[in-house]
């Protein structure tokens, strides 16, 4: 019989106030470009000049991140989804 472990990340955003983004593509298990290409596409909001994410946004990138891996959706998909959702 096979054991299959998934990982869950259990985080309270109301805790979190700002995030560097290193910091959230560790806790988000996703890596930087991914990131990038979500701020490329308008998905993501930078904190000021900072490299930084608020709280409103690094929810808005775990949601980034659950579309992406359990749909497979790429980033253009993933703003656009983000954009409608925002919209309702």
């Amino acid at each position: 019989m096979k054991r299959v472990v998934v990982e869950t990340l259990h985080l309270q955003t109301e805790v979190i106030s700002d995030v560097s983004l290193g910091d959230a593509c560790q806790l988000c298990h996703v890596e930087l470009e991914f990131v990038h290409a979500l701020i490329e596409e308008g998905a993501l909001d930078l904190a000021g000049d900072k490299a930084v994410l608020d709280r409103s946004q690094f929810a808005r990138l775990r949601k980034a991140v659950r579309l992406h891996r359990d749909l497979g959706v790429n980033p253009p998909g993933i703003a656009l989804a983000l954009e409608l959702m925002d919209q309702l």
